[in-house]
């Protein structure tokens, strides 16, 4: 071979070295590059809530709520405010989480423009942020002066479960503030279903809008064109000109015929506004929080409630109610015959949340009724969550329908297993029974109230009786039982529930009255069983050893006899208890509507040896309509003598405390 051919061959390999060089270069950038770019570029990160330019207060507990997404997953999130770590939330997996709750604390304490900034870590470490800024002020609160004198209020019916604390919450006030416009509201007592709180309408200096003489700034118009007048870079078409005598005008030169006109623009699609409410939302568990991402048909994302969470209503249910329903549905625009629902729910237990799962539905006009729709949504580790939610035709939404009440509600007695020929032997029960007329596929039960409070549900919708114990019927003393029924479909306080039905009334007896008889002091004249040495006028006789009874309607006390002081005395007083020698001389008696109260005192003057003799005996009697707190007294004598003068006699200071 020759060294020409030799050559020849080297440059044709250098070249094609060169050649696959650059082809490798060129896949390698446009291949290899953008996925190394792809896996640099980050978590997306969106902060819910607060948002860009809200307004807080110093001293306020601000919830931050974020969601962070990444194809890798995301690893950690972190907050950070002003430059300063405030939480890092790792993921509760180890190969990571996708989406990322992020619900964090933090609280503001000087006031100015701070800078919250979510930040995300994927499972390459690799980091994506979002930030807010906030404005902080110092807290004013709104003053309401007492008894609200010239402060606009309305009306809130107390729901079942309802406390003060929570009502004030969710219109932004203070129990205080609430307590201040109901005189007489106890603040240690539970709130009743169905009472009535007045609630002042507080409106903040931000909410004042413009003073009342404020006038906007005068408009300027801008000065008007002349006719005819020349625009720049415009000429002005010459004016037509009459032909010179004896000259005709020039023909005139026909237009050429009109061509097809065009067609009609399509007509635009029109737009009808429909109502949106949602009317249940129920969790796998029962989360510390729970909020929603929502997407109703064209409208932007929104987050509900917009900050913090749902309040908890039964068991694993949400008052999606509250922000979703009634007064608070949503109407909404609508281009087509397509209403698209998009939702994504959010739990957490402490700092740690989780997705509940995620759906989109697309709702044909078919379904645009007001019928309730039931969609339950299921996310990769088996949380889930089931939303109940209805889209009306018009805005707003006609009132949920609610079954009809029952009706003819009354105690009755009956054998509990069937006709009496086609029934074993069985004991007659108790009832309570009812007509209901309404339709039974549209309820799932009835449901006992008494004094408003529900003793229990009847799960069965053709039910039409309940046995009960026959202490149902028996309220206790100085008690009054109220009982009614409803009917219902769905949990209490979320689901529907028909007005009460008659009510059935049974009343207690009377409560025995308590009476509490204090024998307080004993007030003596002449004592002359024993002897007196300066009788008359027996100013120092006295019993140096006796034994007393006191009692009231067959309960009593005594004391046993004592020979030495306190001695009964001619002409003095003393109290009762040391006399007794008891720390309480009284008597506790229970006292029916129509008991008489019969009271008194015996004593027996007790010498040394066999013989003794009955010294003072004394007795009253009080009608009812006598018995009342108070002090009365008891006269008592020697019984010998009928007539004065009596070998003995004193008085005996009685106090009555009566409690009904």
């Amino acid at each position: 071979m020759s060294s020409r051919t030799i050559t020849i061959g080297v440059v044709v390999l250098v070249v094609l070295c060169c050649v696959v060089a650059a082809v490798g270069a060129l896949a390698y950038y446009y291949f290899m590059v953008p996925t190394a770019e792809a896996e640099e570029a980050g978590p997306m990160i969106l902060i819910d809530s607060p948002s860009h330019g809200d307004e807080v207060t110093v001293g306020e507990l601000v919830q931050v709520f974020a969601t962070g997404r990444d194809p890798g997953k995301i690893a950690r999130m972190e907050l950070w405010v002003d430059g300063r770590l405030i939480q890092s939330q790792a993921s509760a997996l180890p190969e990571g989480t996708n989406p990322f709750p992020l619900l964090a604390i933090w609280v503001p304490e000087t006031p100015g423009n701070h800078t919250i900034v979510v930040r995300g870590y994927n499972t390459n470490d690799v980091s994506g942020q979002a930030s807010v800024a906030l404005n902080v002020v110092q807290a004013v609160p709104p003053e309401i002066p007492s008894g609200c004198e010239g402060v606009d209020l309305f009306d809130h019916e107390v729901q079942m479960g309802e406390t003060l604390e929570g009502i004030a919450s969710g219109y932004e006030l203070t129990p205080e503030q609430i307590l201040a416009c109901n005189p007489g509201l106890d603040p240690a007592a539970a709130l009743t279903a169905g009472d009535v709180l007045h609630i002042p309408v507080v409106i903040t200096a931000e909410e004042e809008g413009p003073p009342a003489d404020f006038e906007p700034p005068p408009v300027e118009i801008p000065p008007d064109v002349p006719p005819e007048e020349e625009l720049p870079g415009e000429e002005m078409p010459p004016p037509e000109e009459e032909p010179p005598p004896g000259e005709e005008a020039p023909p005139e030169v026909e237009e050429p015929p009109a061509g097809p006109e065009p067609p009609d623009p399509p007509d635009p699609v029109p737009t009808v506004t429909l109502g949106f409410e949602a009317l249940e939302l129920e969790a796998d568990q029962a989360y510390d929080n729970l909020y929603c991402m929502v997407w109703l048909a064209d409208a932007d994302m929104e987050q509900v409630p917009e900050t913090g969470s749902f309040a908890p209503v039964a068991g694993n249910y949400w008052d999606i109610q509250a922000e979703l329903a009634g007064m608070n549905s949503v109407p909404v625009p609508v281009s087509g015959d397509i209403f698209r629902v998009e939702v994504e729910c959010f739990g957490w237990v402490g700092i740690n949340g989780w997705s509940l799962g995620h759906f989109v539905r697309e709702h044909g006009d078919a379904e645009w009724t007001g019928e309730e729709i039931e969609v339950t949504a299921l996310a990769d580790d088996g949380r889930w969550f089931r939303v109940v939610y209805r889209i009306c035709p018009d805005y707003p939404c006609e009132p949920r329908p609610v079954p009809p009440a029952p009706e003819n509600l009354a105690q009755t007695t009956g054998c509990p297993c069937g006709p009496p020929l086609g029934c074993p032997p069985c004991p007659i029960l108790d009832a309570l029974a009812w007509d209901w007329t309404g339709d039974e596929a549209t309820i799932d039960g009835f449901r006992l109230y008494r004094n408003d409070t529900m003793l229990f549900e009847d799960p069965d919708p053709s039910a039409r009786a309940m046995v009960l114990p026959a202490a149902y019927f028996d309220p206790p003393c100085g008690e009054e039982w109220n009982y009614h029924l409803t009917a219902y479909r769905g949990p209490p306080g979320v689901g529907v529930e028909s007005d009460p039905s008659n009510v059935l009334t049974y009343t207690g007896p009377p409560c025995p009255t308590t009476v509490v008889v204090t024998f307080e002091e004993l007030l003596t004249g002449c004592i002359l069983l024993d002897p007196c040495p300066s009788y008359p006028p027996c100013d120092d006789c006295k019993v140096p050893n006796f034994h007393m009874w006191l009692f009231a309607n067959g309960q009593s006390i005594e004391r046993d006899p004592i020979w030495g002081p306190p001695y009964m005395t001619s002409g003095s007083v003393a109290p009762l208890n040391d006399m007794m020698h008891l720390g309480d001389a009284s008597v506790t008696v229970e006292l029916d509507a129509t008991d008489n109260l019969t009271f008194g005192l015996a004593a027996v003057d007790w010498d040394p040896g066999p013989s003794y003799s009955l010294l003072l005996l004394g007795t009253r009697t009080l009608t009812p309509a006598e018995v009342a707190t108070g002090d009365i007294w008891l006269f008592t004598r020697s019984p010998f003598t009928s007539t004065p003068p009596w070998d003995a006699l004193a008085f005996v200071k009685v106090h009555l405390e009566v409690t009904p």
